[in-house]
């Protein structure tokens, strides 16, 4: 009797011990995997399929867990030049922009546009072709109303017209890949916008606005042709409300003898001077953004 006594205790004994300790496992799915397109990447392992159980004898754990990352990317590498700092360029480098800004080091760390970014002012102590000229503002614009932005954030503007990001990188949007209008606006100087909606994916597919007019909003009336034979962005929009006016040579007017980072200073050479109304302003004066 006291032997079945012991033998039942024993058997309740090691029942509520296994019950107590024990863990159930438990899988929610049974695949991982990744998959993407040319803009996403999509990484998972949603309950993994069941491989092994670990345990110390007394408890067990078997795999089960989500891991993601999506990241939308497009890369947008626009090419663009401004007129004013085209002008009286260096002998025997007339196919780039002048940098006279970052050579006086007047040019500001933090962005004059509205995502107000900063740089590492290491930057500006690039003095080749990959200058920086000045800062720019980048848009993707809505491809079914070109009057709705989507995105838009500061870059640089380098000498022979590649616009890089604050860092000095390739130019990303964080957006789905598809169709967008592309803008370039310049705090001086009239935007220009593409002339049809482009296809922007992670590819780096370079968009020239200054070899042709053929893709850009106003064709011939939007830019102005340089005498090195490329098309720029004109310059005297001082107030940039998108058009050269009467109020910008007065603007000028107020500003003359003035120096430093001022956008009455049209020709970007540091200096507001009488060649900055006469040359350029005055010769700009009516023209005005075709977008």
């Amino acid at each position: 009797m006291i032997r079945y006594i012991i033998t039942i205790s024993v058997f309740f004994f090691t029942v509520f011990c296994i019950n107590g300790q024990s863990i159930e496992r438990q899988i929610i799915g049974s695949s991982g995997a990744v998959f993407s397109n040319t803009n996403a990447t999509v990484e998972y392992t949603v309950g993994e399929t069941f491989t092994t159980i670990i345990t110390d004898g007394t408890t067990s754990l078997s795999q089960g867990f989500h891991q993601g990352v999506i990241k939308l990317l497009v890369i947008v590498n626009p090419k663009i030049f401004l007129q004013g700092a085209s002008l009286n360029p260096v002998m025997g480098q007339e196919n780039l922009m002048r940098d006279n800004l970052n050579n006086v080091s007047i040019l500001p760390n933090n962005s004059p546009y509205e995502d107000g970014v900063s740089i590492d002012r290491g930057i500006f102590s690039i003095f080749d072709q990959d200058s920086v000229v000045d800062w720019v503002w980048v848009e993707l614009r809505d491809a079914n109303d070109s009057e709705q932005v989507i995105a838009g954030q500061s870059a640089l503007l380098q000498r022979d017209g590649d616009i890089l990001n604050a860092e000095y990188e390739t130019l990303e949007f964080q957006v789905p890949n598809g169709d967008y209008y592309i803008v370039v606006n310049h705090r001086n100087h009239l935007a220009i916008r593409s002339k049809n909606a482009i296809s922007l994916n992670k590819s780096n597919v370079t968009i020239d606005f200054s070899s042709s007019t053929s893709n850009i909003q106003g064709e011939a009336n939007a830019v102005t042709l340089l005498p090195n034979g490329k098309y720029a962005m004109i310059a005297g929009d001082i107030d940039n409300n998108g058009q050269v006016q009467n109020v910008d040579i007065n603007t000028a007017n107020q500003s003359l003898g003035s120096s430093g980072y001022n956008n009455a200073d049209a020709d970007m050479n540091g200096q507001v001077q009488n060649s900055d109304i006469q040359s350029i302003i005055l010769q700009n004066s009516g023209k005005g953004t075709q977008f």
